[in-house]
C-alpha cells in the first residue's frame, strides 16, 4: 500500500481495511467470493481481481516503467501466484516491517475508505 501511494502520482487508487465481520462479505453480490482471498484485491471495471493479477494491473496503471510488469500476464497465473506467495512470504525478512501503521496526511485521507464508504451494489451493473 505505501510502495502504490508513493509512486500513484495520478491518485488512480483507493483504499479499505478488509474487516473480519461477515457484515462487509455480506455487500458483495453472490458468485464473488472473495473471503478466503489473504490478498490484494482490487476492483477494476466490474470485475475483483486478486495476487498476481491484481498486483500486475496496479502496475499497469502506474506507467512506465512500471508498466511493464504487465508482460508477466503472459505467464500462467498458477505460476505467478505461486512467485507471489513466496514474495509475500520474504516481504519482512527483504524490505522490513514498520511497527507503525500509517497514518494518512491531510492530503492522502480521502484515499482511504471505511467499509461503511463502500455502496458495493452502485459498482455492479444490473442485469
Amino acid at each position: 500500500m505505501q510502495w502504490i501511494i508513493k509512486h500513484d502520482k495520478k491518485f488512480n487508487f483507493r483504499f479499505v481495511a478488509v474487516p473480519e465481520n461477515e457484515d462487509f462479505w455480506d455487500l458483495i453480490p453472490n458468485g464473488m467470493s472473495l473471503k478466503k482471498e489473504n490478498s490484494v484485491i482490487l476492483f477494476d471495471n466490474q470485475q475483483f481481481h486478486v495476487k498476481s493479477t491484481a498486483a500486475i494491473l496496479v502496475c499497469k496503471k502506474m506507467g512506465f516503467p512500471f508498466n511493464l510488469i504487465t508482460l508477466f500476464l503472459i505467464v500462467p497465473p498458477f505460476i505467478r501466484n505461486g512467485i507471489y506467495a513466496f514474495i509475500a512470504r520474504n516481504r519482512y525478512r527483504w524490505f522490513g516491517r514498520s511497527q507503525n501503521c500509517i497514518l494518512p496526511s491531510p492530503s492522502q485521507k480521502n484515499r482511504f475508505l471505511t467499509p461503511q464508504d463502500l455502496q458495493f451494489s452502485d459498482l455492479f451493473i444490473k442485469k
